[in-house]
């Protein structure tokens, strides 16, 4: 892929969560956002979205993704009865070299400083091409990829 993931941010402001992705270019990958709100064994999914190679251990399993292409967002939430339900689609802000993804609180509540955090880039046929705080994977692996944390 000719897309590196550069950076990874969040804001929280008044009702809404701000995602920035930093990337040298993007066309038709995608980038996920795995979101781990409590850090608890089992609390969550450790399985990544839509076929995606690869999964987290049980401490980083997520209840929150934000699936992000060039021209849109899906959130999905962990659901313990069946596949990850889609709780809406937003629109993204493309600029140069940052994707911009702005979710209402009514989404995703509480305090980004202490949730987990796993930001893949994944090709169409659902190869990892590049994840934020770990080195690369060979081709062909799929991989476990514990959450990145501030705290």
């Amino acid at each position: 892929s000719s897309c590196n993931l550069s950076g990874f941010g969040v804001k929280k402001s008044t009702g809404m969560l701000i995602f920035d992705i930093f990337v040298s270019s993007m066309s038709d990958e995608i980038v996920d956002i795995y979101i781990d709100l409590n850090k608890k064994n089992n609390a969550g999914s450790v399985s990544f979205l839509n076929e995606h190679c690869g999964f987290t251990n049980t401490v980083s399993a997520w209840e929150y993704a934000v699936s992000v292409s060039t021209s849109e967002a899906k959130i999905y939430r962990y659901s313990r009865t069946g596949p990850p339900s889609k709780l809406k689609t937003l629109a993204v802000n493309n600029l140069e070299d940052l994707i911009e993804v702005t979710v209402p609180d009514d989404c995703i509540s509480g305090d980004p400083k202490n949730w987990g955090y796993i930001i893949a880039g994944f090709l169409p046929s659902g190869d990892v091409f590049n994840i934020i705080g770990y080195d690369m994977p060979h081709d062909g692996t799929i991989i476990q990829v514990p959450a990145l944390r501030l705290k």
